[in-house]
């Protein structure tokens, strides 16, 4: 399957994120609304004296970040806390980096990038892909691995895993064109709140007649350390809740 093809294909944390964040978006953009209000009829203009610019906001790559799209994840890590190129290096032919939000399909405007909906929700999502490659709105034409770090309850991972992972508290599967996705969750004893992971490697080209047995054995060493420094970490702060 080419590339362009490969890249329609959406991993399931994509539908899932936005099921459970979609309450808190929709919360933070109509309180932003409420906030703004209607101009009431005393209104005037004014003139403000123009004054030095303001700073531009930028993320951990000093790209430039668009405003409101970065709020405070609900723990003290950011995307190098959870892994690293070196750690990837045996799914992929060329070395990836972490991607600036310009490789990725944040700054695609069709649409609200699954990114910006993980963060609202608290959580960490990053990319590290081939620094050559590009993403439009046709499709990815790169390899890498897409990381979702989300604040979730126990009852919603149920929903997601009854539904796609056989009632288990993981799932990973991997597709004969090069592509493999790991969902697990952590935590979240008797309902409460825990990290739900999610890892999707995309265009893996490390192996010349891949299977989708042997895309489990090259990606599971890789999946499994970065779910044990998940595991790792403490609950997420504040508890995510609806």
């Amino acid at each position: 399957m080419s590339l362009g093809n490969a890249a329609g294909r959406r991993h399931s944390m994509s539908v899932n994120a936005r099921r459970i964040v979609v309450a808190v978006s929709v919360a933070t953009l109509l309180a932003g609304l409420t906030a703004c209000g209607a101009p009431t009829g005393s209104d005037s203009p004014t003139s403000e004296p123009i004054g030095d610019p303001t700073p531009v906001a930028t993320d951990e790559t000093g790209i430039a970040a668009a405003s409101g799209e970065r709020p405070d994840a609900a723990i003290d890590a950011d995307c190098t806390d959870l892994t690293n190129p070196a750690q990837l290096d045996p799914i992929f032919a060329v070395a990836v980096d972490l991607a600036p939000p310009t490789r990725t399909a944040e700054y695609i405007g069709a649409r609200i990038a699954d990114e910006w909906v993980v963060r609202q929700a608290g959580g960490i999502a990053c990319q590290w892909s081939d620094p050559d490659g590009i993403t439009t709105s046709e499709g990815r034409y790169l390899s890498g691995l897409d990381l979702r770090l989300l604040p979730a309850s126990g009852p919603q991972w149920q929903q997601f895993s009854d539904a796609e992972g056989d009632g288990s508290d993981r799932r990973f599967v991997c597709e004969d064109w090069g592509q493999c996705d790991y969902d697990r969750f952590f935590g979240g004893a008797g309902g409460s709140t825990g990290w739900w992971l999610s890892l999707s490697a995309f265009n893996i080209d490390a192996l010349a007649s891949p299977t989708a047995a042997s895309l489990q054995t090259l990606t599971a060493p890789v999946f499994s350390a970065v779910a044990a420094t998940v595991e790792a970490l403490p609950a997420p702060d504040p508890a995510w809740s609806a």
